[in-house]
């Protein structure tokens, strides 16, 4: 992930925090959660999409 953002030019924070995931068994994991500025996130997400990743979108909902 940090190669494609940095090839993208953009600039991103990594941070490690928990989350809660599983459909049978629910637990709570620890991952690591990259942003980026408001006005590169448009431009972070189709980076994302065209590399083949999944993106989250508010709600529950995930577009690809």
């Amino acid at each position: 992930m940090e190669e494609l953002l940095d090839k993208g030019d953009l600039d991103y924070l990594v941070e490690p925090d928990r989350y809660r995931g599983g459909v049978l068994f629910i637990r709570e994991l620890i991952g690591a959660f990259f942003y980026v500025t408001e006005d590169q996130a448009d431009v972070a997400r189709e980076l994302l999409r065209s590399a083949g990743y999944a993106i989250y979108e508010p709600g529950g909902q995930t577009a690809k």
